[in-house]
């Protein structure tokens, strides 16, 4: 489930860096609020700066179905609700599963760059995730061994999860926190 949430602001420009600010905030906040008050798994959370503002994945195991796409709709419908005011949205309609979120690693370049008002592209980065070889147990991925790996953690698979055949060729890496050094 994914939990897009921005600063309200005209289309076409980014964030300034308060709005940036205020939008990971609260993403963390939903976060904590989900976990401490609902009983959600910790586990379950992806945090994501997307530049602008930032999103939670959620991982939950539903089947895509009209019946689960609308209780996905519900629960954003609820975040927004609780969170959304004049400085933060939830956006309603990422529960949509063919939309498409600011993949990590990428620079959002959105609109036009405003230095005077500190409104300037950003790279979309991971801020907290599940650790990897968590992960890793968690979908049954033999692991032979892991490793240091660009200030992060790479888990060499014992076998690659799109062709057996190949042994100790594939890895899943949990990158630094920082795109920008990748």
């Amino acid at each position: 489930m994914p939990a897009d949430c921005d600063p309200p602001r005209p289309a076409g420009i980014p964030a300034t860096d308060d709005e940036h600010e205020i939008s990971i905030s609260k993403c963390t906040k939903i976060k904590q609020w989900l976990i401490e008050d609902q009983g959600w798994p910790d586990k379950a959370f992806v945090l994501v700066d997307s530049g602008n503002g930032g999103y939670l994945l959620v991982r939950i195991e539903l089947e895509n179905t009209k019946e689960n796409s609308d209780l996905v709709f519900k629960c954003l419908q609820t975040l927004d609700f609780l969170y959304t005011n004049e400085t933060f949205h939830v956006d309603t309609t990422s529960g949509n599963p063919a939309r498409i979120l600011r993949v990590p690693g990428t620079l959002n370049a959105k609109g036009d760059e405003v230095e005077d008002f500190a409104m300037h592209h950003r790279m979309a980065r991971i801020l907290e995730a599940p650790d990897t070889v968590d992960y890793c147990k968690q979908h049954n991925l033999a692991v032979h061994h892991t490793k240091p790996f660009k200030g992060g953690t790479a888990a060499i698979l014992e076998r690659c999860v799109f062709n057996p055949d190949h042994q100790l060729s594939a890895c899943i890496n949990r990158m630094a926190h920082r795109c920008q050094d990748i």
